[in-house]
């Protein structure tokens, strides 16, 4: 392995540490790495994973364009510049990001979630539903989706039937619920 990469450990070590949530051990893992991966998108979204766990938005932002000049396809990227948005209240280029990646990765629940959110901001309930009801057929389990849901259908909808449905799915999927 060391032949063909000699930074393997480095990078491998990264990898898990952005897994565990840490997320500064990640970035001094890869800085060691350097940029031997830097012809894959892999190692810059993954660096882009780091900075968002630290909300440094513009660092992970740099990162997912660095994964799209490399892949301009890769809907993992694209996801990723939605969530660079969306805590900056970017809402209109956070959708337009979760539809590029959804346009590349139809059967990704987490980018319906995420143009959801942000049609919900946009005061585009009625689309927002539609993001996050597919958001919950892709992964019926998707407790944030679910929870998302019910504030829709109580504050846009007027709605306490379709939302109580919408946080009890959220509850049990989370474990909460003791009454079954």
């Amino acid at each position: 392995l060391h032949v063909y990469y000699p930074h393997a450990h480095a990078y491998l070590t990264g990898q898990l540490k952005l897994a565990e949530g840490d997320f500064h051990g990640a970035l001094a893992s890869w800085s060691e790495a350097g940029t031997a991966d830097a012809e894959r998108p892999g190692l810059f979204i993954q660096l882009g994973e780091a900075y968002l766990g630290l909300k440094r938005w513009d660092d992970a932002e740099q990162n997912y364009r660095k994964a799209l000049d490399v892949d301009p396809d890769n809907p993992h990227a694209h996801l990723g510049l939605c969530r660079c948005y969306l805590p900056r209240r970017r809402n209109r280029l956070a959708a337009e990001s979760a539809l590029e990646a959804i346009q590349r990765l139809y059967y990704f629940p987490l980018a319906h979630y995420c143009l959801g959110l942000a049609l919900a901001r946009m005061r585009q309930p009625e689309r927002a539903v539609e993001a996050l009801r597919m958001a919950i057929a892709i992964n019926p389990n998707f407790a944030q989706a679910h929870r998302r849901l019910s504030v829709l259908y109580v504050r846009a909808f007027r709605d306490p039937e379709k939302a109580k449905v919408h946080r009890e799915l959220a509850l049990d999927i989370e474990g909460y619920r003791v009454d079954n």
